[in-house]
Formats: structure tokens, C-alpha cells, sequence
């Protein structure tokens, strides 16, 4: 039970829509329009993956309890009680299955905290690195255009901030992440160890309740 089963969790649930079963299994209460559904990939992700954390879990269930407006912040907060938070910085980078944190946009000279953005790393080689995030927006091509989405996304790195996941946004400042590996894992992960693709058949998953963080972002 460890980050092994982090990325195989989100890859059940991502790419998905609003309204599907893939994103309903991750955000079963996200309701269109109540705000932004970026922190049900990082929920979802800690509890298929058997971490039972109610510092950092944001979900109902097992000790956990899913608690309005507070998904970012759980999982800021909660990991530095842990002692999982590792700030960004000194040319360290975060390892596939972290939790990583963006803050806002520049908004009058500062990063705007407001809308903040959480996600998973998939990949962080290079100058390019990939996400499998939550709270994006479905396109033309879409079943549902401009409704919220989980893709998996790149974001361009230059060793402070990661650019936009949609042409012309803004780029943000990296803040840190969770380091999986310094999480406690207490349940049994949903799904296999990275490279084996399995769900584990004597598992069921328990849809516990969500709703949205009331925050904007990109």
C-alpha cells in the first residue's frame, strides 16, 4: 500500500466528464456550477490507494469525513501535520503519484490564493510535465462544453512556475507537494500496483459524499 496504486487509481477515473460514471466514481456529489472539482482527483487518488488519513482525506467514510469548501486545504494543512508537505524549491521536483499545490494567478502584484489548484503528477522529467487533474473544462468537442472535466494535461516548467494547462492562461507558482511516500496507508488500495492495471476484485469502492471547493481555476 504505497504510491504504487496512486496513478492506477486515477487512471479509472481520468479522462472523464461531468455527468459520466468514470468522474461520478471520483466525485460523486460535484455539482456543475458549485465551483471548481480539482481536489476530487488528489481525494480520490489517497483513497483508492488505502490512505485513511482524516488530516488529508477530504471524503466521507472510514473515518474520514468530507467537510464543505475544505478540499485544498486539507490536503495542504493535513499533509504539513503529517509531515508529507515538501515546499518547493532547491531544484527538487515531485515524483509520479504526488499531490502537487499552484497558486493563482499574479492579481495586483501578488499570487492570488483564492484560486489555487491541486492535482496529481504523473511526470516531472524535463521541461514539460504531466498531470492527471480534475477541475478542467470540456471543449467544443466535448459531450458537454465548458462543464467540468478530468483530464490528463501538460504544463510547461521552468523551474518556479508550471504554465497553463489551456492555451493563454496564466503560468503559476509552484508551492510544494505531498509526498506519497510519507503518507500512512491503513485500508487495502482499490486498484493494482502501477504496471499491473488490475482492480482488485474483492474490493468495492464506497462512494462517499463531495462536493465542490469554491474556488476558480483553469
Amino acid at each position: 500500500m504505497s504510491r504504487a496504486h496512486i496513478l492506477p487509481a486515477l487512471a479509472a477515473v481520468v479522462p472523464s466528464n461531468y455527468g459520466d460514471a468514470r468522474f461520478l466514481l471520483a466525485a460523486p456529489r460535484f455539482q456543475q456550477g458549485g465551483g471548481t472539482s480539482c481536489s476530487f482527483g488528489p481525494a480520490w487518488g489517497l483513497w483508492a490507494s488505502g490512505c485513511r488519513d482524516a488530516r488529508i482525506v477530504n471524503r466521507d467514510g472510514e473515518g474520514c469525513r468530507f467537510d464543505v469548501g475544505q478540499g485544498i486545504s486539507k490536503l495542504y494543512n493535513g499533509s504539513k501535520s503529517a509531515g508529507a508537505w515538501i515546499e518547493a524549491g532547491a531544484g527538487r521536483r515531485p515524483k509520479p503519484g504526488d499531490f502537487y499545490l499552484l497558486h493563482g494567478p499574479i492579481s495586483g502584484g501578488q499570487w492570488d490564493p483564492r484560486s489555487e489548484h491541486v492535482g496529481t503528477v504523473v511526470d516531472s522529467t524535463g521541461s514539460a510535465w504531466t498531470f492527471a487533474d480534475f477541475g478542467q473544462s470540456q471543449t467544443n468537442t466535448d459531450p458537454r462544453p465548458g462543464q467540468q472535466c478530468a483530464r490528463r494535461v501538460k504544463r510547461a516548467w521552468d523551474g518556479l512556475h508550471l504554465g497553463s494547462s489551456v492555451a493563454g492562461g496564466a503560468a503559476r507558482l509552484l508551492g510544494g507537494w505531498i509526498d506519497a511516500d510519507a503518507l500512512t496507508y491503513s485500508a487495502a488500495p482499490l486498484y493494482g500496483a502501477a504496471g499491473t492495471g488490475a482492480l482488485l476484485p474483492a474490493l468495492v469502492v464506497i462512494g462517499g459524499a463531495c462536493a465542490a471547493y469554491l474556488l476558480s481555476e483553469d
